[in-house]
C-alpha cells in the first residue's frame, strides 16, 4: 500500500502490514519524532539540504526541510501473528462489552457494516475498471 502526502510517501508491505518505509522532506525534529513513533525504526538521510535549499514549498506554503529522509521500520512480527493479536483484541473488547454494557467498544456493528459497504464499493470499482 502506498500513501502519498504533500511532503512524502509511506509504503506499507503485506496485507496485514509488517514493515514499511517512509520517504519525506523533513527537518531533524520531525524525523526524530517519526522515528520514535515507528517500531524498530532506522533513519537514513538520502539527500541533505543546506542554506536556501532548506526552504521548500508544498501546496503553496513554505516550510523548512533539512533533507529527504528515509525511515524504515518493522513491527517485528509476521502477518499471521499480527492478525491473531488483532482477532484476540477484538474478541476481548466484545466480551468486555457483553459483561459491562457501559464499556465503550473500539469497533461496533456499525463499523462492520461500513467496512462491508466499503469493500463492496471497492469490488464494484475494480470490476468496472476491468
Amino acid at each position: 500500500m502506498r500513501l502519498v502526502f504533500e511532503r512524502g510517501e509511506l509504503r506499507l508491505f503485506d496485507w496485514v502490514p509488517t514493515h514499511g518505509e517512509l520517504r519525506a522532506l523533513l527537518d531533524e525534529t520531525a524525523a526524530a519524532t517519526l522515528a520514535d513513533m515507528l517500531p524498530a525504526a532506522a533513519v537514513r538521510t538520502v539527500m541533505r539540504y543546506e542554506g536556501d535549499a532548506r526552504h521548500v514549498r508544498g501546496r503553496f506554503r513554505g516550510f523548512d526541510a533539512s533533507g529527504l529522509v528515509e525511515i524504515t521500520f518493522s513491527v517485528g512480527q509476521d502477518k499471521l501473528g499480527i492478525y491473531g493479536d488483532v482477532v484476540c483484541d477484538l474478541a476481548a473488547d466484545q466480551i468486555a462489552w457483553i459483561r459491562d454494557p457501559g464499556h465503550r467498544r473500539r469497533l461496533t456493528e456499525a463499523d462492520g457494516v461500513a467496512a462491508v459497504t466499503m469493500a463492496c464499493a471497492a469490488d464494484r470499482m475494480a470490476l468496472a475498471a476491468g
